[in-house]
């Protein structure tokens, strides 16, 4: 999959650079476990979007088109 911020290729095995801006714009991140310590029992859930709701789930996929936009 392209990433929408460029033409680099996004697998599980890249960078994952925009979980963090994802995470600041407020979408569901795994990252929210750095922040708190407490959400890490949930990590597993917090790095599939399959787990979210439909809303979260919209979120996550509207905000990197977004990025490049500002």
């Amino acid at each position: 999959m392209a990433r929408p911020a460029g033409d680099r290729l996004v697998s599980n095995a890249s960078p994952q650079e925009e979980e963090f801006a994802l995470l600041c714009r407020g979408a569901i991140s795994p990252y929210e476990s750095v922040m708190f310590p407490s959400a890490l029992d949930q990590i597993v859930s917090l790095a599939d979007p399959g787990e979210y709701s439909e809303s979260d789930r919209k979120i996550w996929e509207d905000i990197p088109v977004s990025i490049p936009k500002g």
